[in-house]
């Protein structure tokens, strides 16, 4: 009846209804067992402890799955060179699990790690005296937990609130909102330094100015002087490493063992540069300098102003006439161009030649017997950097001997002479088929000399073997010419070769015949080849193109005879019945100078002079000596040399001239004789001098050193045979071409 009326009969899950009996109080009828307490807890427990085993496999299975949580960032590459294994590589390897446990740990807990932590350093004395640095351990900022750690960076002073370092250094990165686990109290844990000795491992910052030290950190000295120049022997990596700490790190400076001081000692006394860039300032040791000159252009002659110092430059359409009256403002380095005001209203070039300072006075503080005359006195005014740069001349190159008279002033005056005592150095095969006749020309590892065998000769510079030799068909009695690798020479008939040099031969450039006789040997400026020629007494200066020999122009002269053409600054000179000086680029007459005549010897160039700022040195027919203004033909002073001379040469202070037994010594200054000394026959080609000696040979083979300031002979020697041609000088050795057909090689002392 109860089943009928919907109620459900008693089971383990659903107590009977009604009052509560216990089993033993049921009746045996009963249709359902009584139930088991202890096994209903026991099946309970079981179902239980499953649920828990399998939602803990699921959760752990989604975790190594990645379902749950988000990827795990992955570390940045730097350019941390391989750690290279030490004999304590086991704390390297715990450092470095450790250092990636806590990068993970970070990493989950979404901290921000986009700037290294900076490391101090100071200094400690190593056992050898050097100054090592003493690393402070890496402190790490992590959340929750305690190393128990005391902080080195955070500072009370550093601190900012809106989220800047107290150096301006941000401490998020840009686009990036701070975390609270940055921003919030963390505690430090202090990581060791794993270092190995690749430069990449730690880069060396930049030397700072000294800070104040962190709290644990040792203090340092007081911060030295920090020199311009690293040593040499602290090795700086040279990688800028990946990431740069926003403060800079203060690392102690090395302070480099002491080295001797090396003792500077003075060289020997050389020649200021005759020429110099018009674009560089000239510092001089002048005693005072003036403001301005005044000065009138010449009574004889119109001028053209021009925009640079040289007539390459373009010239103004008006011109200042004669006798007008200009304010000089300035100068070039050897003083041939003048900068003057004014014409419409606009300073600009003139040379001195044109435009005479005149009717000056002379200041208080100027040197006793000055002139005030003298465009020394004026500051040098660079050309204007817009302009194009004038040519510039080549200088001899390193041992070469490239020209008659060494370079293209005649000075006859080199670096360094040979160290006596001399001795023979080649053997006897450096040996043509007839007498040496040419002055001799050095270039690189070639010597070269002309021979009456009608052959141009080049032997090795060092051992006298015969590297080429060309037939011209014609007897070489001028200088070969050395420019830029390219050798010039002429023969008695007139003909002027290009060469080049191979080596083992020489090729033939190009050849012109000339339309006189030869007179004198080459010089040359840029491009340009000026050679005497002519007969009887009417004679040419002709100026040759170097690329194809033709003619360019051509000045005519009259006298005795046209002497070897010496260059200046843009000047060259003609000396005959009287000197003639030409501009190199146009080929005008600058000025004429007719008080020295009928020319025996020079002319020769020297600047800076003593008396002007350039000078020009000759000798007339009637043995007198003349001193001139390079620059206007100005006589500066003339002496009585009482008996011929056929060359000379300078040095800084001193006029050398030699004639047939003698050689004398001249002040530049003052014009007064300072020695002469006897010598065995003509000086052939002229003497030789450096800072302290002189050297000359004669015509009969005799070669001798002279003391500069007294004359006194030093040593000497003789080569078997007269000498053919003028000698030449390259390093320690003086070549010497002979009448014999040998060319002798004689090497001074190192």
């Amino acid at each position: 009846m109860n089943n009928r009326l919907g109620r459900r009969p008693a089971s383990p899950t659903n107590k009977p209804q009604g009052n509560y009996r216990s089993p033993q109080s049921y009746p045996s009828s009963y249709p359902y067992p009584p139930r088991n307490r202890s096994a209903e807890i026991i099946t309970i427990s079981l179902l239980v402890a499953a649920f828990v085993l399998l939602g803990l496999g699921g959760t752990m299975w989604a975790v190594g799955a990645r379902i749950t949580f988000g990827p795990t960032p992955t570390p940045t590459a730097t350019s941390t060179a391989p750690v290279t294994a030490t004999p304590d590589f086991r704390t390297t390897r715990v450092a470095e699990d450790f250092l990636t446990q806590q990068a993970y740990q970070m990493a989950l807990l979404g901290t921000l790690t986009s700037t290294p932590m900076p490391l101090s350093s100071t200094p400690e004395p190593s056992p050898n005296g050097e100054a090592t640095a003493v690393e402070t351990p890496l402190t790490v900022h992590l959340p929750g937990v305690n190393a128990h750690a005391t902080p080195t960076f955070e500072t009370p002073s550093s601190a900012s609130t809106d989220g800047e370092t107290a150096d301006g250094a941000s401490t998020s990165l840009p686009g990036e909102e701070t975390s609270p686990i940055e921003t919030a109290t963390s505690n430090l844990i202090v990581l060791p330094i794993v270092r190995d000795n690749s430069p990449l491992s730690t880069p060396t910052p930049a030397i700072v100015a000294e800070l104040p030290p962190a709290p644990g950190e040792l203090p340092t000295e007081a911060p030295q002087e920090i020199p311009t120049q690293v040593p040499t022997e602290t090795a700086i990596p040279t990688e800028t490493p990946t990431a740069i700490p926003t403060a800079t790190p203060t690392l102690p400076v090395d302070t480099p063992s002491p080295t001797p001081t090396e003792t500077i000692v003075p060289p020997s006394p050389t020649p200021l540069p005759t020429s110099i860039p018009t674009s560089i300032p000239v510092a001089t040791d002048l005693p005072f300098v003036v403001g301005s000159l005044r000065g009138f252009i010449r009574g004889d002659q119109s001028v053209s102003l021009r925009l640079g110092p040289s007539t390459l430059y373009t010239a103004t359409t008006n011109q200042l006439g004669p006798d007008t009256e200009v304010t000089i403002l300035n100068r070039n380095h050897s003083g041939e161009w003048l900068y003057v005001c004014c014409l419409d209203n606009q300073p600009n070039w003139v040379r001195q030649a044109h435009a005479r300072p005149r009717d000056n006075v002379l200041q208080p503080n100027a040197p006793t017997n000055s002139n005030p005359n003298d465009v020394r006195w004026l500051s040098i005014q660079p050309a204007l950097q817009s302009l194009p740069p004038l040519p510039s001349p080549v200088p001899p190159g390193p041992d070469d001997y490239p020209l008659y008279r060494y370079d293209r002033h005649g000075q006859g005056r080199v670096d360094q002479l040979p160290s006596p005592p001399l001795t023979f150095a080649w053997p006897a095969q450096a040996q043509a088929g007839a007498a040496f006749g040419s002055p001799v020309a050095v270039m690189g590892e070639s010597v070269l000399v002309g021979s009456a065998d009608n052959h141009l000769y080049s032997f090795d510079r060092t051992n006298g073997n015969q590297r080429w030799r060309y037939n011209l068909g014609q007897q070489i009695t001028m200088a070969p010419m050395i420019y830029q690798n390219e050798i010039f020479v002429t023969d008695q008939s007139s003909n002027l070769y290009a060469f080049g040099d191979q080596g083992n031969a020489a090729v033939v450039l190009w050849r012109v015949g000339l339309p006189q006789r030869v007179l004198t040997s080459m010089n040359i400026f840029s491009d340009t080849i000026f050679i005497a020629t002519g007969e009887g007494a009417s004679h040419n200066l002709l100026a040759i193109d170097r690329d194809n020999g033709a003619i360019l122009r051509t000045f005519a002269t009259t006298g005795p005879g046209l002497r070897y053409p010496v260059i200046g600054d843009q000047l060259v000179y003609a000396a005959d019945s009287k000197v003639t000086a030409l501009d190199l680029f146009n080929g005008e007459v600058v000025w004429d100078q007719t008080v020295a005549e009928n020319i025996s010897a020079g002319p020769v160039y020297g600047s800076p002079g003593l008396r002007a700022l350039a000078e020009l040195y000759v000798v007339s027919g009637n043995n007198r000596i003349y001193a001139l203004d390079a620059n206007t033909g100005t006589e500066l002073w003339n002496i009585d040399n009482g008996e011929p001379a056929t060359s000379m040469a300078l040095n800084e202070s001193i006029l050398f001239v030699a004639g047939n037994g003698y050689v004398k010594a001249i002040s530049r200054q003052n014009s007064s004789l300072i020695w002469r000394s006897n010598v065995a026959g003509e000086v052939v080609g002229g003497p030789l001098v450096d800072a302290n000696r002189l050297i000359v040979v004669t015509q009969f083979g005799n070669i001798q050193f002279l003391e500069v300031q007294t004359g006194a002979s030093i040593n000497g020697t003789i080569i078997p045979a007269p000498a053919g041609g003028a000698a030449a000088v390259s390093g320690p050795w003086l070549y010497v071409p002979g009448a014999d057909g040998r060319l002798y090689a004689l090497l001074g002392t190192q």
